[in-house]
């Protein structure tokens, strides 16, 4: 095996999925306390961290800037599974948040909670009385976004790296005062409606749920933010992190990460080796539960595909099988 094939088989990736916290670099806006380049995004950030650590086995980090509204969930999937990745990341949700958009005021129109014609109209008490409805049905799951859409968009995300036993860490958004930068996004002069704070809370809670249920891990952000000193010091408008809060994050991630990965078997020893993308399953024996394999066999399973019906099944027996078992469904085989 050449040297440089050597060296990636004995290598550990973490792979980024980022909306625009972990990409954008259009700070230009003179009203943005500082600009910055992808150079100083906590992805690349990482990726020097581990490349310049003594970390053994040696990390990498990739950046993947998205985020689950843009196109097919599958495409979002496979952008990552292409890397063989030890861990991915994700750092989304911002959007799901945003209801200041005429579609949702219509929306609340025809249900009958919003009188017509508030869209556009920040008077303090038309203002506030369009934040409290809007965040109620964002609650309700009325809108076309939801906190339980979110996890919907999450869950198969989530699912399929940690059925192949790969970690998974959802970062969690930010809550900032909602007098911070005078309560505007800078670019475009976007300002969210009152009750934002409670969305991003929900979305947040949601994310968690989602996680926990696979078995996986939320990193919490707010406690950095006040590591760093607050929303000041974090962040440059209401969600975009400063380059300072991106250095601190990618430090954390270079502490956290090798510890949490330490027990991981290398990509040519990992036992979903052989299934990373999905159709592909090679080198190791596939068991399907539903006809060869009584529930009481489960735990006896060692280095095997197992087939499931579906995410529920999946769920309840990650914890029983042994770490070598990865978990497939019917239309990945």
């Amino acid at each position: 095996m050449p040297d440089s094939e050597k060296n990636i088989a004995a290598s550990l990736t973490v792979a980024v999925l980022a909306d625009s916290r972990g990409l954008d670099t259009y700070y230009l806006n003179p009203q943005y306390p500082a600009g910055y380049g992808i150079d100083r995004v906590f992805a690349t950030q990482l990726s020097h961290r581990f490349r310049s650590g003594e970390t053994s086995p040696a990390y990498d980090a990739v950046l993947i800037p998205d985020h689950f509204r843009a196109g097919a969930l599958q495409s979002k999937i496979l952008r990552l599974a292409l890397t063989d990745p030890a861990a991915v990341i994700l750092c989304d949700g911002i959007w799901e948040t945003l209801l200041n958009r005429e579609k949702h005021f219509q929306r609340a129109e025809e249900l009958g909670r919003l009188p017509v014609g508030l869209f556009g109209d920040e008077s303090p008490s038309n203002w506030e009385r369009a934040g409290t409805v809007l965040t109620e049905l964002f609650a309700e799951g009325a809108l076309d976004v939801s906190p339980a859409r979110y996890r919907e968009n999450l869950d198969p995300i989530v699912g399929y790296f940690a059925r192949r036993r790969r970690r998974v860490y959802w970062l969690s958004l930010p809550v900032p005062p909602p007098e911070h930068r005078g309560g505007v996004h800078f670019a475009g002069n976007y300002r969210p409606l009152p009750g934002w704070d409670l969305c991003m809370q929900a979305i947040n809670e949601a994310a968690e749920a989602c996680l926990s249920s696979w078995g996986q891990n939320v990193i919490f952000l707010d406690p950095l933010v006040e590591r760093i000193g607050g929303a000041d010091k974090a962040l440059l408008d209401l969600w975009h992190f400063t380059p300072e809060f991106h250095d601190l994050l990618a430090t954390d991630l270079a502490e956290r990460l090798p510890r949490d990965l330490a027990d991981t078997p290398l990509r040519d020893r990992h036992p979903s080796q052989g299934a990373m993308i999905a159709g592909r399953t090679e080198g190791w024996p596939i068991v399907d539960l539903g006809r060869e394999l009584a529930d009481k066999d489960i735990e006896t399973l060692r280095d095997s595909l197992l087939v499931v019906s579906n995410s529920d099944e999946a769920r309840a027996l990650l914890s029983r099988c042994h770490e070598s078992v990865v978990i497939l469904f019917p239309e990945e085989v």
